[in-house]
């Protein structure tokens, strides 16, 4: 499992860490070589110190360390190259799991977008399932597994395919990574039938070639993604470096322990197994980094369960949302109910407080953590269960739905049993679970819904003022009709009134100018003159 800590936290945390996941102590502590070691050192020092072994020139060279300066250094460097080299690979490995992921995802999106028709809903449901079926074949055979019936019998009972199609592919003659393609041509198979409905073939349809070609891209996507798994765990770390590590970390730890003991003290004994802890747990390091799919728990192995949850429940959840409904009519109502920005939205911000949490967790808040709880999963306390709770998740609701009420649904807390005292053993009281229900809340509006519900109100509003004012001009034409006959019947030239008054204009109100200031009399004699020659 992907173990994840926060990287701010002091170096002493490192050193406490190990409570709560296995470390390089642990590790290291269990190999029998980090023992022979500290044992050999401690036994060559009492060897020097009683006399039985003669330590000559050694004694020399144990202040100074130049016999050993070159070869430590080596072992260093070759620890680094090969954990980097080690690390590379586990980037790579991580790299195409994600994208043999999200490449499925993709492939169902745009399978729910193109077969969206009712009729082809079996079509879509069966593909779907093949396609989360590829993901736990894949996964779970590179563990080892789906050997036996029992591995076969565990993706028939998550319903993602017959007990005949897991027969037929457990006697087919190849390992998971090359039944995978089976799978897959079962699944292209189906979309190619599904295209061949009526609802393919209106006058304004798109051509089902390029459906399938797009679908046909994300599905070589992800097997090509799985494909090279494959191929990168089928070449490991050349054995010519890993030999060479091994020699050279051998021999310079030897080396090591046998100078340290001319000392003649056991002072050295701790530094000594501090020296050799390091250099074994980078060794150890690298063995977990190029091959993250041992499941033994380091921090360093991939969640192959959550990739299979993640991707099942994604999947599950894109197909049960656009399931019900007319995709259809819902895109020409949201065309129609269309708004524009609003100068208040144009001119938004978004402040930091929005962004930021003041007390982040990067090891509980992050959203993209494997250990997050998922999509299904959450649902297990509601006592109506997933599959009404996705019925009432459609994201494509018809124009009568939109402003439903969501019904209130409850869900059953258990709680954990009292404990109880000494003197409630003696007198025999017993502890028992306690159920309470609690009522769901549906999420709270966010700011851009309480907008249009306003602008909605707003609109009702003035849509019911202008029945009202098409309800009084009709009763005006009626009248104006009225008079017109009676005019007519009595001799009146009614049209030439009605004539006039529809052609009068509005004359347009004068303006007029500001006195204009003088400073003399001379230029007030001036000025009168001038506007009288106007």
């Amino acid at each position: 499992m992907v173990f994840y800590y926060e990287q701010k936290e002091p170096i002493f945390h490192a050193l406490l860490v190990w409570t709560k996941i296995r470390t390089i102590f642990g590790l290291v502590l269990k190999r029998f070589e980090f023992w022979f070691f500290i044992g050999g050192h401690c036994t060559a020092m009492a060897m020097f110190k009683t006399g039985m072994w003669d330590p000559g020139d050694l004694g020399q060279l144990a202040g100074t360390w130049e016999a050993i300066n070159t070869t430590q250094m080596f072992m260093v460097f070759l620890l680094t190259f090969y954990n980097g080299h080690c690390y590379e690979r586990y980037l790579r490995l991580y790299g195409l799991c994600c994208d043999a992921l999200d490449g499925a995802i993709f492939f169902i999106q745009e399978l729910v977008v193109a077969l969206s028709p009712p009729s082809v809903e079996n079509h879509r449901i069966r593909a779907v399932k093949y396609i989360v079926a590829i993901q736990h074949i894949f996964f779970v055979g590179l563990t080892g597994r789906m050997k036996n019936k029992s591995d076969w019998r565990e993706i028939v009972n998550r319903g993602l395919l017959t007990k005949l199609e897991a027969e037929q592919l457990q006697q087919y003659p190849s390992q998971s990574i090359e039944t995978v393609l089976v799978v897959s041509t079962w699944a292209m198979q189906i979309i190619d039938k599904g295209l061949e409905d009526d609802a393919f073939w209106t006058p304004r349809s798109m051509r089902i070639a390029h459906t399938h070609n797009r679908m046909q891209v994300h599905m070589t996507q992800f097997l090509y993604s799985m494909h090279s798994i494959g191929d990168e765990l089928a070449n490991p770390i050349p054995f010519a470096m890993w030999h060479l590590m091994n020699v050279v970390l051998g021999f310079n730890l030897f080396l090591l322990c046998t100078l340290t003991a001319v000392f003649q003290t056991y002072q050295t004994v701790f530094p000594l197994m501090i020296s050799v802890m390091f250099f074994l747990g980078l060794r150890e390091v690298a063995a977990s980094l190029s091959d993250p799919f041992h499941g033994r728990g380091f921090g360093s192995d991939f969640p192959i369960a959550d990739f299979l949850q993640y991707a099942f429940d994604t999947a599950v959840c894109l197909l049960e949302a656009f399931r019900h409904g007319d995709p259809e009519e819902f895109a020409k109502m949201l065309v129609k109910n269309m708004t524009e920005f609003t100068n208040d939205q144009l001119r938004h911000t978004t402040p930091n407080h929005v962004i930021y949490k003041p007390k982040y967790d990067a090891t509980v808040m992050n959203p993209f953590s494997w250990h997050q709880e998922k999509p299904l999963l959450e649902m297990t306390g509601v006592d109506i269960g997933p599959e009404e709770i996705l019925r009432y998740s459609v994201m494509v609701p018809a124009e009568d739905d939109m402003p439903r009420v969501h019904k209130k649904r409850t869900r059953t807390i258990v709680h954990k049993p009292k404990k109880i005292g000494f003197i409630g053993k003696l007198l025999g009281k017993t502890s028992a679970l306690t159920t309470t229900s609690e009522v769901i809340k549906d999420p709270e509006m966010t700011e851009t819904e309480k907008h249009l519900d306003r602008l909605q109100k707003k609109n009702a509003k003035v849509e019911e003022e202008m029945s009202k004012w098409d309800a009084e001009v009709a009763q005006l034409r009626v009248l104006l009709e009225h008079r017109l006959s009676v005019g007519h019947d009595l001799g009146l030239p009614v049209d030439e009134i009605l004539a006039k008054a529809l052609n009068k204009t509005v004359e347009p109100e004068r303006t007029y100018r500001d006195a204009p200031q003088f400073t003399s009399f001379d230029e007030a004699s001036r000025l009168m003159v001038h506007a009288a020659n106007k």
